[in-house]
């Protein structure tokens, strides 16, 4: 008979003080989903909890007082982050001094780092900053200070959301000259920072470029390092992103090496352990203090005290009090998905691989726990990585079965040739020569592997935690797990062919200071331009909403060839029907069109109006798009200005919905051509404080007249959803929501 691992023994025996301990976190987490969502799945997960503890007394004082201040601990926690944020949104300090609290990473010509000023937490970049350090305080003269602008688009969260659940206020610009005054200052986490960055440089000394890079992330993750994009996306599209994680292996190295140090020294127990923490906890932070590593390093002292005091430790109590600590100190840390990933990897191995290495009893003893440990944490975590990455590595299983026996070799070897450097780079160069040779091999198998990756849309909540809960069935009732596992094929099946709402939806997406008009029903999507100031952000908002809406390849309309309306659209992977501008250049439409099934004049559903002579400004240029569903019509009109309105002020019929032309401008949206469009309502796309300053107060005072204004500068973006005899406009950022009904057109 196979053996249970103890956490689930507990669902069948009484419970135990461990089980106690591990339900009184859940109940926490319980606690911290109700303040922060109030959704239905919080909800029905306190119902499960109670449930389950509901014929035992005791839930009653400790498990409710863990709820409370699970409740408590996040509401204040939201109510500080909010109230530091508006506070933020008027505060221009004359000279600005701040602190540098943060490891510096340096990108391009670039110095991005934390500090802290007037209370605030700041995501800062200084232009032309060059060694800096932990601890440094900068006085700036000139400078831009920009509030988070938070929900900037539907479905998706932005850096901005991402830097406000870390408790970021404000995001700062400047350059290394208006720096008037900078004094150092010293301590221990900037000693461990300064000399986590010297092993750095030793093996970008004595490694090449590329594999320096590599060997520098596996040692101290991807914050330390100046991998590229491109690789990370390759390592996370390959299955293997963990390898560039600091984690419980980095951990375990060091715990081992500081309990042999003390061994050495003959420190007693508790000199040897707050040693042990110091430098334990000097590490978590160099290496920048992630979700993953801060697991680890909690885990470890849970043990490491245990140790101490001489009595034995349960794993899962130690991953339950680590997840409660971390989640004490930032609630909204459980809803980020490194924290997530790391957990369920964490108890998959704790879990699930002792399970699968007894069902592969016919297998070498090697083999089996090879195959356990490199399956159990794809089974758990895979689920969470559709929901999140919108993809499955299926050669995960395969990679990792290969590179896992030798890659924490490899770790072991980097750390000793990095020490080993700072004595002698001969050393540490015939180290790393033996380390090179696998490192490529990891880059080959890599580049392989990534090639597999399958692209799947937005799986719904329901169905990821179905799917998370396959590896418990599994565990604790083998007996269900056939009829579980085809319940949740068929489910699978249902949503993979699930058409979708029939209502077609109009999402002006806020790319900043650009163009971005999505135009989707069920799983089907046109896309009217997509470009902006940054390409890759507008690439990457437009590409993650048709993955969260379930669209493939979407049509494409170009309505003209300027940059802020294309340069997105090349960071789409496939493209359906493409439309193109006549003079668009050379080099951009052969982008284009490698990436369309065909291209086309025309488009089902839309209505294009084209001027008959190209103008020399290239915004009049623009094709405009006319949207009809039943009686709702729906215009947009690329950059046009008033020279080719005027072309179409006989043909346009009435409408209920306009995008105004060229972002807002002044030279846009003329009286004779909203007087005869009519329009209800006019969003305008523009990017927040953009150089151009759009709109225009002109252009907004002509708009007014007629219609009801949205702006994504203001409003985040703006989402349009059609009925058969009304519409409906709301927004992400502000959350105004507006019916209108579809009027009689003349």
């Amino acid at each position: 008979m196979e053996k249970m691992p103890s956490f689930g023994l507990a669902f069948f025996l009484p419970f135990s003080l461990e089980m106690y301990i591990v339900l009184s976190v859940f109940f926490y987490f319980a606690g911290l989903f109700l303040a922060s969502s109030r959704s239905f799945y919080s909800l029905a997960f306190l119902a499960a909890l109670l449930f389950f503890c509901g014929r035992r007394k005791c839930w009653r004082g400790i498990f409710l007082l863990f709820l409370v201040l699970g409740f408590g601990r996040t509401a204040c926690h939201q109510s500080a982050l909010a109230a530091r944020l508006a506070s933020a949104e008027n505060w221009r300090p004359g000279p600005l001094t701040l602190r540098i609290v943060s490891d510096i990473q340096y990108r391009a010509d670039t110095a991005v780092f934390t500090a802290r000023a007037g209370g605030y937490k700041i995501m800062a970049r200084l232009r032309g900053g060059q060694n800096l350090h932990y601890g440094d305080t900068l006085t700036l003269s000139k400078y831009g200070l920009f509030p988070l602008r938070l929900k900037r688009n539907f479905f998706i969260a932005g850096y901005d959301d991402y830097l406000y659940a870390r408790g970021y206020s404000l995001r700062l610009n400047a350059d290394a000259g208006a720096v008037q005054e900078r004094a150092a200052s010293r301590s221990l986490f900037g000693l461990a920072i300064d000399l986590k960055n010297k092993l750095t440089e030793i093996q970008r000394q004595t490694l090449p470029e590329e594999q320096a890079g590599i060997m520098c992330t596996f040692l101290f993750g991807a914050a330390s390092s100046a991998v590229d994009t491109e690789t990370i996306e390759a390592y996370r599209r390959a299955g293997v992103i963990h390898l560039l994680v600091v984690s419980g292996m980095h951990i375990t190295l060091f715990m081992a090496l500081l309990q042999s140090v003390a061994a050495a020294l003959r420190l007693k127990s508790w000199p040897a352990f707050w040693l042990i923490t110091l430098v334990n906890a000097l590490f978590i932070f160099a290496v920048g203090a992630g979700p993953s590593v801060c697991r680890a390093g909690l885990m470890a002292e849970i043990a490491l005290l245990g140790r101490t005091l001489r009595r034995p430790t349960d794993v899962y109590n130690a991953l339950a009090l680590s997840g409660l600590a971390l989640c004490i100190f930032d609630p909204l840390l459980v809803y980020d998905a490194g924290f997530q990933l790391s957990f369920a990897a964490t108890f998959s191995l704790l879990f699930l691989a002792p399970v699968l290495a007894a069902r592969l009893g016919f297998l070498p003893k090697f083999w089996r726990g090879l195959l356990a440990v490199s399956t159990a944490p794809f089974l758990l975590t895979m689920p969470l990585c559709v929901y999140y990455f919108n993809g499955i590595s299926p050669g995960a299983l395969f990679i990792n079965a290969l590179v896992l026996p030798w890659v924490e070799t490899l770790t072991y070897l980097g750390f000793v040739s990095a020490f080993a450097g700072l004595f002698s780079l001969r050393l540490a160069l015939l180290l790393n020569s033996f380390s090179y040779g696998l490192l490529v091999l990891l880059d080959w198998l890599v580049g392989i592997f990534s090639g597999a990756y399958i692209r799947v849309p937005q799986i719904p909540l329901a169905l990821l935690f179905f799917s998370l809960g396959w590896p418990l069935v599994f565990v604790l009732y083998p007996r269900w797990l056939k009829k579980y596992s085809l319940a949740l094929l068929i489910f699978m099946l249902a949503f993979w062919f699930y058409p979708g709402s029939n209502n077609l939806r109009i999402f002006f997406l806020n790319v900043g200071q650009g163009d971005s008009i999505l135009i989707a029903r069920r799983k089907k999507a046109l896309v009217i331009d997509c470009g902006s100031e940054s390409s890759d952000a507008a690439g990457d908002i437009l590409n993650r909403t048709l993955l969260k809406l379930g669209a493939g390849a979407p049509a494409v309309l170009l309505t003209h060839g300027h940059a802020d309306h294309y340069n997105g659209l090349l960071k789409l992977p496939r493209i359906g029907a493409l439309v193109l501008p006549d003079n668009l250049e050379p080099d951009i439409a052969e982008a284009l069109r490698a990436r369309a099934e065909y291209v086309t004049a025309e488009l089902p559903g839309v209505v294009l109006h084209k001027p008959a002579d190209i103008a020399k400004q290239e915004n009049n240029n623009s094709a405009l798009a006319l949207l009809e569903e039943g009686d709702f019509r729906a215009l947009f009109t690329g950059d046009a200005e008033r020279e080719e309105e005027k072309l179409f002020l006989d043909i346009l019929p009435e409408i209920d919905l306009l995008k105004a032309g060229h972002h807002g401008s002044k030279t846009s949206s003329s009286p004779e051509f909203l007087a005869a469009l009519k329009p209800d309502n006019a969003v305008i796309s523009a990017g927040a404080s953009n150089k151009y300053r759009h709109p225009h107060p002109e252009a907004l005072a002509r708009l007014s007249v007629w219609a009801k204004i949205w702006r994504t500068d203001r409003d985040g973006a703006v989402m349009a959803t059609v009925y058969p005899h009304h519409y409906r406009m709301e927004t992400s950022a502000t959350g105004q929501r507006a019916d209108f009904p579809i009027r009689a057109k003349y």
